[in-house]
């Protein structure tokens, strides 16, 4: 749910702020969202779900979160392992997570996310 958006609008970069700021960000996605799931009969229903994606108000949305920040750093881990560069502001994820959570799913996430850095790190001492 939470990607939906971006069959409209693509997926931005956090830098995209950079030209037109926070918050017409998120009002350009938001409106994107509900163009996709206009008509649809559980239209409410996933518009529920997207903000709660967006509040972070419950587990199953930070975990989305999480999720998704990892897949960035293992998608930019790749590309660098292929030989590109300039990468670095992808890692900002990583250097200061804010996923907010706790018990089981902060251990999980912390040790897939130290695991993904070690890599970073391996690669880097080989070059």
């Amino acid at each position: 749910v939470h990607d939906w958006a971006e069959v409209r609008v693509g997926d931005m970069p956090r830098t995209a702020t950079l030209y037109f700021g926070a918050a017409a960000r998120k009002q350009a996605e938001t409106a994107a969202f509900l163009d996709v799931v206009n008509g649809v009969d559980a239209s409410n229903s996933y518009a529920a779900l997207y903000d709660d994606y967006e509040q972070r108000q419950s587990l199953e949305a930070r975990l989305v979160k999480a999720a998704d920040g990892l897949d960035l750093l293992i998608q930019v881990l790749a590309l660098e392992r292929a030989g590109a560069c300039g990468l670095d502001e992808f890692w900002e994820v990583g250097e200061k997570p804010e996923f907010n959570l706790a018990g089981p799913a902060e251990q999980i996430v912390q040790e897939l996310l130290e695991s993904i850095l070690k890599s970073r790190g391996e690669l880097h001492r080989n070059v």
